[in-house]
């Protein structure tokens, strides 16, 4: 793979569920030039500032009736609350 290959990914987060599965899923405008969001590590940004590295596995929804807006899974359990902080997700496949 080159640097040619990698497409950068960012998720401007609106909201977040957790799921029974020990997971979670973030909803909100994803950013990058690739149709489909495929498994990756990815940064956790608040408030402009660097959180956790998570694990994508994937999109929740590919299927979306909403073009601009995109659910993405990921493994852990992270606890967001849009509400008081700005919440990003960046990383590159």
């Amino acid at each position: 793979m080159t640097k040619r290959d990698i497409v950068s990914f960012r998720l401007d987060i609106r909201d977040a569920f957790r799921l029974s599965d020990g997971g979670t899923t973030l909803l909100g405008g994803l950013g990058g030039s690739a149709a489909a969001v495929r498994p990756a590590v990815a940064q956790l940004w608040v408030d402009g500032e660097p959180g956790p590295r998570v694990h994508v596995d994937g999109e929740r929804m590919p299927g979306r009736a909403t073009p601009h807006l995109r659910s993405v899974h990921i493994a852990e359990a992270v606890d967001i609350d849009v509400k008081k902080h700005r919440y990003v997700l960046t990383w590159d496949q």
